[in-house]
Formats: C-alpha cells, structure tokens, sequence
C-alpha cells in the first residue's frame, strides 16, 4: 500500500498551504512535520455511529465523513489497480468485527456505509463475512 507497506493507516490530511490531500503515513507525517491543515484519523471509529452523517469543515468546503472515508477508499482504489496492473473489478471489505460493541444495528450500519462508500468508488463489494 506505501512502499513495503501492506497497510495504510486510515488517516488524511488536508493541507492548508497547498491544497492539497495526503493518506496513511505521508499524512501522519505532514502532522508531525508542523505542516498547518488538518489530521484526521481512526476514521473507522466513525462506521456505525451517529457521526457518519455528520459534516465537517475543512478550510472553505464541508465534508460528511462519509466522503472523507470515500476519500480514503479512492486512494486505496488506486493503489490496488496500480498493484495489480489492471482495473480491480470487485472486493471484499471487513472481517468478522464489531464496529459497536453489543449493536447489531449499528453493524448493519458501518456494513452498509461502507458498502455504499465503496460503490461510489466503482468498486462491487461483497462483505459477507462481517458479522450481520
């Protein structure tokens, strides 16, 4: 995903001077280097909450989170294709998880959020192995 990496730490950072967006650990090293935007992170905490609705401000324009992880989701898009040299047609997201403990609404929830996060990024999902 970055480099040797096969992660990408769900992390952006909006950078104020320039404009422009960085993911994983160039984001996280933005923050670190002082650059002035803003960090935001852990973004999956927000999946099955109240909050994935919500919107905040970033500079002149507002976000719902659900396009800050679409953002995220793009980037991780990329990637792949570039990894796998073609056009990936299809995914699978989560694994056996809780993203709200003792709630399987909000399962249900964080599911279809990111099944409909996905979509939007041309990219069939299947996760039928997180927990209903």
């Amino acid at each position: 995903m970055e480099g040797e990496s096969k992660t990408l730490p769900s992390s952006v950072f909006f950078d104020f001077s320039d404009g422009s967006v960085s993911f994983g650990r160039a984001a996280l090293a933005c923050y670190a280097d002082g650059v002035e935007g803003r960090l935001m992170r852990s973004l999956k905490s927000v999946l099955g909450g109240s909050l994935m609705d919500e919107t905040t401000r970033i500079k002149s324009r507002v976000y719902t989170y659900k396009e800050i992880i679409g953002l995220i989701f793009a980037r991780l898009k990329a990637s792949i294709d570039r990894a796998a040299g073609s056009d990936v047609a299809r995914a699978v997201l989560g694994r056996p998880v809780h993203f709200v403990d003792d709630n399987p609404a909000a399962d249900r929830a964080a599911r279809d959020a990111l099944e409909e996060i996905a979509a939007h990024r041309d990219l069939p999902t299947s996760s039928s192995n997180m927990n209903p």
